[in-house]
């Protein structure tokens, strides 16, 4: 990479105060989380999507400036950033289930509110495992 501000290419230097910004938010988040005195699941959810995008602000920050090509720094670089990426599609989806649980409960329509919830959750989860292996 440029090794100095005045080479980077415009995408690189965007790339990098987005990836700062996405650090420095998801500090800001998990700080105020802990310092939260309601011990709510979606603030626990929140916290989790927080450092999910911590590690994948960490892992872009690292592809970002490294300076040896081996292959166990790029193995680690890889699973710090699939698995910060599959979490945080699963807190998402689990914040967003835990938010929409009780609309559901008070629509009459819906037969079984614990049924959307199951499927919505396990095909993120199946799509993690599906990954992994």
């Amino acid at each position: 990479m440029p090794s100095n501000i005045n080479s980077m290419p415009i995408l690189f230097s965007i790339d990098l105060v987005a990836t700062s910004l996405s650090l420095f938010g998801s500090i800001f988040m998990s700080f105020h989380c802990l310092k939260s005195s309601f011990p709510a699941t979606s603030i626990k959810l929140i916290f989790a999507l927080a450092i999910a995008d911590f590690f994948y602000s960490v892992a872009n920050l690292m592809a970002k400036f490294e300076e040896v090509t081996s292959n166990l720094y790029c193995e680690v670089e890889a699973i710090i950033r699939g698995m910060s990426l599959f979490l945080s599609i699963f807190f998402a989806t689990s914040t967003a289930m835990v938010c929409y649980r009780p609309v559901l409960a008070q629509d009459k329509s819906v037969q079984s509110p614990f049924f959307c919830t199951a499927v919505s959750l396990g095909l993120v989860a199946s799509l993690i495992l599906f990954v992994l292996m």
